[in-house]
């Protein structure tokens, strides 16, 4: 609240909570752009939106791995502009922390997708028959994935 409005914090907090449901309305908002997908937004990029994705996403990761065998090297949670995860060659795999945005059946979906990538590195027959047989429901994932923009 700005100063000058502090002699009139009653009126303030009076009016925020009259509005309260359209605020947390407005602050949860998705929006569809004009192809129809979902656009993630009213979402900030910081050091504890980093820390609390990566956390989450490294311990989704490391249970994952550890049920179906797979060795990386490192897990990096970045803000990337046109990914929602990758594999390096160095067996390093990297997330958008934008991730966290999404359902977590989603989000299953990106890190099942590049856990089956440290086996093939490419996109072949033999990567979506490993990824099919671990997730079964990848395909309807994948197209779902594509409903969201950032």
């Amino acid at each position: 609240m700005p100063r000058r409005l502090f002699g009139y914090r009653r009126l303030v907090l009076k009016f925020l909570d009259e509005k309260k449901t359209w605020i947390e309305k407005g602050l949860r908002k998705i929006d569809k752009d004009s192809c129809g997908k979902i656009r993630l937004t009213n979402q900030s990029y910081n050091k504890k939106t980093l820390k609390n994705t990566k956390t989450k996403l490294e311990n989704r990761v490391r249970q994952l791995a550890q049920k179906y065998n797979f060795r990386f090297n490192k897990i990096s949670v970045r803000n990337q502009s046109s990914r929602w995860g990758s594999c390096s060659s160095n067996q390093t795999l990297s997330f958008n922390w934008r991730l966290i945005l999404l359902p977590q059946a989603l989000v299953d979906y990106v890190i099942y997708h590049e856990l089956v990538h440290l086996e093939h590195s490419n996109h072949s027959k033999a990567f979506w028959q490993r990824l099919a047989k671990l997730y079964p429901k990848a395909s309807h994932f994948k197209k779902k994935l594509k409903n969201y923009i950032y």
